[in-house]
């Protein structure tokens, strides 16, 4: 794997084009601060739904290994194999054509 990565490193050194040619336009802008983007209701709402949704899908999945052990007595291997196809089958991809 060290190989690989070594490879495609001097291959994008070798073939890929300089960047210290080019110049970057920017453009001067004012910065936001968190609060005033929290204090707009629909941004706020859809902030708080997704730190909160988040720390749910982190609880139920820092747990459910542990609830697995104590209720059905499963194998730490048995519980990751079940995991791994849970997440697999729930995740989108463009080969199920889900996307």
């Amino acid at each position: 794997m060290g190989l690989f990565n070594l490879a495609g490193f001097l291959l994008c050194l070798a073939f890929l084009p300089p960047t210290k040619d080019k110049s970057l336009r920017t453009r001067a802008r004012t910065l936001l601060t968190y609060m005033i983007l929290i204090k707009d209701r629909p941004l706020g709402g859809l902030f708080v739904f997704r730190l909160v949704y988040t720390a749910c899908i982190g609880i139920v999945w820092g747990f459910l290994p542990l609830f697995a052990d104590m209720e059905f007595h499963l194998s730490g291997s048995l519980i990751g194999v079940a995991a791994t196809l849970v997440l697999t089958r729930d995740f989108p991809s463009p080969a199920k054509g889900s996307v």
